[in-house]
């Protein structure tokens, strides 16, 4: 490896890497320390060699630590690198001055690759140093100063300025440089000036043209008559005789104070324009070193900026100078120019004599905004881009030597056009009239109103064209079903609905009145209940009705049936009979009942279930065989004694006490019989079985009779359907005659 160190460095440590000489990849070779038998040496140029072994350790990684002789180096091992690396202290005498190199060797442990370090001792530290230049001609250097300074890159960012920035402030800063740059070296002085040729000043100019197309225009100048004397004698002209070049200068001499001479222009250009050069035929007729300095103000930066400058002469000579964008006023068009002079003492004969001044302006042939505008009156039909555009709509028809056109964006313009078809002949109607003024939408609209015929009313008037649908069979329906009376209020399928709406939907009661010869009263519905009423008195108003052979008509029929009809003289054979008069005390006077509580009465006698459950013996049942046939109504009366049917009378005073009977009666059961009481528990608890008894029988008997009553009654018995004709009521058709109560 090769290293630099400056001659005479101390505390010197180096990074070397160790490779593995068993291995053919490269690799580093770890676990290196003092005591792995590292030895070499090393030679200074124009010495001899001097042993070298790698025998102490470093106590801090990056902090030097001195070997004990020259002849010794320390070991350490940086952290956080590859395996091999190693960091080496080496002793002081190693790069004391007097040779211009030192040469090192080391080697011998074990797996150890060779490694030299060639190191160069230099004078200077090439990291800092500068050279600068003591004397110099045109095409050699003679000598060439080192230091420690820094003056050769404080020279070479000075000049790199001077080439990169137009600002007049870097000029003044490096003033020296601006004239080092311009120096004569043997064949003449050169001009730059970085305000106008630095790369920001070229760029600036480049602006207008590669950016607004400037470059392909034409020019357009502006003279001034608005000129100040700000410091300086008159000695001759006015402002009025710079527009021309004519002999006639606007002339200011030198005077002894201030600024010696300073003169100040104003150029005005239209809005949006930006002046690019400005002219002065002018000539200086001063003396010595002077000269004028010609100043354009910056808006942007708000400070004059040097543009160049007029040196002596005796002649009337075109001077032009260069301007940026930023001297030129966005807002009004203003160019700022001062004429100033250099330095020194000022000298009443000397003179500043203008003859003519101008500022230059780049107008594009074709710019962006011009193409925008004829591209907008090739496309747009409206007569506003006409208004807008009348400059380029001018250009447009221009007379080029043998005629002018008469374009017109309204008519000829690619949306004119669209509107208007077939393309380029608007469309005509039969009265060779434009087909768009007589076609209106009013007219259209007639269109729609044709008769179904075909036929048109010879009128002008919208409503003679309605359709003629009167001979349709829809019309003639419709017609009908609206009525010669219908309202559109109350009469159209909405409004019905609404007015059903009360009584289908939301109705709870249907009100009907009476009628004639019929009454709603009580007394007027009794005559409407099937078996109570008959027809009586005399039926007139019709002198054929014979009461033998005419009928009257059954809504229902007998059942829910067939209408079936009678003959009124038979209606003596649809009267019922047996229970038809009895009311619903009648019935229970009939069957021996007092109250309604058959059902009651019932549940009290044993089921099938409590039967099976008795405690009786077998020889106590009852034999089906020895079943004698029970006795009817009359019988059963005689039988228990009973005089009249009150049966239900006399049980309801015993059935609180039969109640409190136990549930078994034998004879042990009669010894201890219980007190007998009244109460709810007592009875249930001591129900009698009285299977045995008698009374057992009779019961049975009654249960008999009473279940042949039940099967009557139930839905479909005898006496269920006699009751239901009796509940029938009988609709009778009393079409063609009168009927009237006698």
């Amino acid at each position: 490896m090769k290293l630099q160190i400056v001659k005479g460095s101390t505390s010197q440590i180096v990074t070397v890497f160790i490779q593995d000489n068993t291995q053919t990849d490269g690799r580093g070779l770890g676990s290196l320390d003092q005591t792995s038998s590292i030895v070499g040496g090393y030679v200074r140029a124009g010495g001899t060699g001097v042993a070298l072994a790698v025998d102490e350790n470093v106590t801090t990684e990056g902090t030097y630590q001195a070997p004990s002789t020259a002849g010794q180096v320390r070991i350490g091992t940086p952290a956080n690198m590859t395996t091999g690396t190693y960091e080496l202290h080496f002793h002081n005498d190693l790069f004391a001055a007097g040779a211009d190199s030192v040469f090192i060797t080391l080697g011998g442990a074990a797996s150890m690759a060779v490694l030299p370090i060639e190191i160069q001792l230099t004078d200077f530290n090439l990291n800092s140093a500068t050279v600068t230049l003591a004397t110099a001609t045109q095409n050699s250097i003679d000598a060439i100063e080192v230091d420690t300074g820094t003056t050769l890159p404080a020279k070479l960012l000075a000049y790199v300025q001077l080439l990169a920035r137009k600002d007049y402030a870097i000029s003044q800063d490096n003033s020296t440089e601006v004239t080092e740059i311009n120096a004569d070296g043997g064949s003449g002085a050169g001009t730059f000036l970085n305000t106008t040729d630095a790369q920001e000043a070229i760029r600036d100019r480049g602006d207008l043209a590669w950016l607004t197309g400037g470059g392909g225009g034409t020019t357009k100048s502006y003279t001034t008559t608005n000129w100040t004397r700000t410091v300086g004698d008159n000695d001759g002209g006015a402002g009025s005789d710079t527009l021309t070049v004519n002999g006639a200068y606007f002339a200011t001499g030198e005077i002894n104070s201030t600024t010696l001479l300073e003169v100040d222009a104003v150029f005005t250009a239209t809005v949006t324009e930006t002046a690019q050069t400005i002219d002065v035929w002018c000539f200086y007729a001063g003396g010595g070193s002077h000269r004028i300095i010609v100043q354009a103000y910056d808006t942007t930066g708000s400070a004059w900026e040097p543009i160049g400058s007029i040196g002596l002469g005796t002649i009337v000579e075109k001077h032009t100078f260069n301007l940026s964008p930023s001297h030129t006023n966005s807002a009004t068009g203003v160019v700022l120019i001062k004429f100033i002079h250099s330095s020194g003492t000022g000298i009443t004969s000397h003179v500043l004599n203008i003859d003519k001044a101008q500022i230059n302006i780049s107008v594009p042939v074709t710019s962006t905004e011009k193409m925008l505008a004829y591209i907008q009156l090739l496309a747009r039909s409206d007569a506003a881009i006409t208004t807008d555009r009348a400059t380029e709509l001018g250009e447009i028809n221009t007379d080029q030597g043998s005629g002018a056109g008469d374009y017109a964006a309204t008519t000829d313009s690619q949306e004119a056009i669209r509107d208007t078809e077939p393309l380029g002949t608007a469309m005509r109607g039969t009265d060779s009239a434009a087909l768009a003024s007589a076609w209106t939408a009013t007219r259209a609209g007639y269109v729609d109103k044709l008769s179904v015929s075909g036929t048109l009313a010879h009128s002008d008037a919208a409503a003679t064209y309605k359709a003629d649908v009167s001979a349709l069979a829809l019309e003639a329906t419709l017609t009908a079903i609206k009525g010669a009376t219908w309202n559109a209020s109350t009469d159209t399928l909405e409004a019905i609905r609404d007015r059903g709406d009360s009584a289908w939907v939301t109705a709870t009661t249907v009100t009907v009145s009476d009628k004639t010869g019929f009454s709603l009263a009580s007394t007027g519905l009794d005559l409407v209940t099937a078996w109570t009423v008959g027809i009586t008195g005399t039926v007139s108003g019709n002198s054929t009705f014979n009461a033998a052979s005419d009928k009257v008509y059954l809504a229902n029929g007998a059942h829910g049936g067939a209408a079936a009809s009678l003959v009124l003289a038979d209606y003596s054979n649809f009267k019922a009979t047996g229970f038809s008069t009895l009311d619903a005390a009648g019935v229970r006077t009939a069957v021996g009942l007092a109250s309604a509580n058959l059902d009651t009465q019932l549940a009290d006698l044993p089921t099938v279930a409590e039967f099976e459950a008795r405690t009786i013996v077998s020889a106590d049942y009852f034999v089906v065989g020895d079943y004698t046939a029970p006795l009817d109504a009359a019988g059963v009366r005689t039988a228990v004694g009973l005089a009249s049917a009150n049966l239900d009378t006399q049980l309801s005073a015993l059935s609180g006490y039969v109640d409190c009977l136990p549930a078994t009666l034998d004879g042990s059961t009669f010894t201890s019989l219980p007190e007998v009481t009244t109460d709810a528990a007592s009875r249930t608890a001591s129900k009698a079985d009285v299977s045995l008894l008698a009374l057992e029988a009779t019961a049975q008997s009654i249960l008999a009779d009473t279940n042949e009553l039940q099967t009557d009654w139930a839905n479909g018995g005898r006496l269920d359907l006699l009751l239901d004709v009796a509940g029938t009521p009988i609709t009778i058709s009393t079409e063609g005659i009168n009927l009237s109560s006698s």
